[in-house]
């Protein structure tokens, strides 16, 4: 008898413990002590990024309290854009950087495992008002097909880096938005 209610209590304390199992694998854990632009700042791979988020004027934003996911390009997704902005003479407004980077923005607290599916494609309304797709891969895709006529896919190559306000995917393709010109 006393190895049943033994047996009996070990199975209910597993139960009771599953769900506290389950949300330590996915959950994204405490948010990180430093604000999205104070860690971009720090990282020697998104100064291009850090550097234009100054120009847009959009730090401010991005230091402050709202939450927001940035899918950050690093310096390296940056280089042939910026090469071909300057091979070709052209200088984008301030607008149409800010539409840029707000195109790498969704709102909300989003860990990788909330923004990539395993399964299925996944759209994310990004803060410009497009939406882009991430697939099973954890690439993104732009749906507008600008991305896909010029760039490859952007894949996500280093995932929730935590901030207080939001995390940061680094991604190695810079996501063009349709809009660009409107």
């Amino acid at each position: 008898m006393t190895k049943r209610i033994s047996l009996i209590a070990l199975i209910a304390m597993l139960m009771a413990s599953a769900p506290v199992i389950a949300q330590d694998k996915f959950s994204p854990g405490k948010p990180g002590s430093k604000t999205i632009a104070t860690l971009a700042s720090e990282d020697p791979e998104l100064s291009t990024l850090v550097f234009l988020l100054g120009e847009a004027g959009l730090v401010s934003v991005l230091d402050g309290a709202g939450q927001y996911t940035v899918f950050a390009p690093t310096d390296a997704a940056f280089a042939p854009i910026l090469a071909f902005l300057g091979d070709n003479d052209i200088v984008l407004s301030p607008a149409q950087l800010t539409n840029i980077l707000l195109y790498h923005v969704t709102n909300g607290r989003r860990s990788s495992n909330s923004v990539v599916n395993d399964y299925d494609y996944k759209a994310l309304d990004m803060i410009n008002g497009g939406v882009v797709m991430s697939t099973p891969g954890g690439v993104l895709i732009d749906t507008s097909a600008i991305n896909d006529a010029l760039l490859p896919p952007a894949a996500i190559e280093e995932a929730n880096l935590k901030a207080s306000n939001g995390f940061i995917h680094k991604i190695d393709q810079v996501l063009i938005p349709s809009n660009l010109l409107d």
